[in-house]
């Protein structure tokens, strides 16, 4: 483990150190990404400044390579006295450290420039616990509890109380079923509260961003993942009461400045981190007993309806 980190570290510097080992026609004054860190998947910008040798024409890319690995979006060549400037706009799809693909510009080559793409999951520390016990999957007590139950009172209740036996299993397996996602937000940040001054700004609200935006697919059943932060508010709107139009307001702000965060290397305190993590769980509590509450009415108005129909 410890030669691997050591060999992350030194091709790190290796890239740092030394973008540019091989470019033809020209010298190398500087080398900047915007954004500085960046991850698979985001769209980068890189600034060549450079000055040609004597009797070296700089001229415009023909053409733009092709590579799986990444996709180049733009390449601008501006000219200067004495130092040029190329801008090329591309997003990488592949984390590690590798070489951008060589481009023509006149008689200057733009080759052998590394990148260094990180990962999120490679973030992520890796701990030893040791060995643990025997391992239960969640549920299981509760599931031979439930089948012992069955085996022995099964018969009785079905010849008895079938209706009403299926329909209570029915609505003990959608209220579980329905608050995995809210438990599964609850656990995100928390865990989010305790590593809010270890991790980045874009990190936060990157995990922030899509775990909330999962919650709230799953429990409306609406599609909150491919839309844009804008139009959130207006298809939360259907899932909220009236009276929440003033939440939906703050988050839908707190989720365009999050896409600041994420893609326009803006960071966030720690105060605006535990606020914005307060907003979204609030908004969840309310947004389950909202729900709870439509369940509750529908049911009793179908016990209504049954109770109609035997009288």
């Amino acid at each position: 483990m410890k030669k691997m980190r050591f060999a992350a570290v030194l091709i790190l510097l290796t890239a740092v150190l030394f973008p540019a080992s091989a470019l033809e026609g020209a010298d190398l004054k500087e080398l900047i990404f915007l954004p500085p860190d960046f991850y698979v998947g985001d769209r980068v910008e890189m600034r060549a400044f450079i000055t040609p040798r004597p009797g070296m024409r700089l001229l415009p890319a023909r053409e733009i390579p092709v590579v799986s690995w990444i996709e180049i979006h733009e390449v601008e060549l501006k000219s200067g006295t004495p130092n040029w400037e190329i801008r090329i706009s591309f997003t990488p799809y592949a984390a590690g450290t590798r070489t951008f693909p060589s481009i023509v510009f006149g008689d200057v080559v733009f080759s052998d420039v590394k990148l260094h793409t990180e990962s999120i999951l490679q973030e992520r520390d890796i701990e030893f616990f040791g060995i643990k016990d025997q391992l239960f999957l969640p549920g299981t007590r509760l599931a031979l509890g439930i089948a012992v139950a069955v085996l022995l009172f099964g018969p009785i209740f079905i010849l008895s109380f079938t209706g009403r036996f299926v329909r209570g299993v029915k609505r003990f397996v959608s209220v579980h079923a329905g608050r995995r996602p809210y438990k599964q937000l609850s656990r995100v940040l928390k865990d989010l509260q305790e590593k809010n001054l270890h991790m980045s700004s874009r990190k936060f609200y990157i995990i922030l961003s899509e775990e909330f935006r999962n919650y709230l697919s799953n429990r409306t059943e609406q599609d909150f993942l491919t839309i844009t932060s804008s139009e959130i508010g207006e298809q939360l709107s259907q899932a909220f009461p009236v009276q929440q139009k003033r939440k939906i307001d703050e988050l839908v702000k707190m989720m365009q400045q999050g896409d600041l965060i994420k893609f326009g290397g803006v960071n966030a305190g720690k105060k605006q981190r535990e606020s914005d993590l307060q907003l979204v769980q609030g908004i969840t509590e309310e947004l389950e007993e909202f729900i709870e509450s439509e369940r509750q009415k529908t049911e009793n108005e179908s016990r209504t309806r049954r109770k109609r129909k035997k009288a």
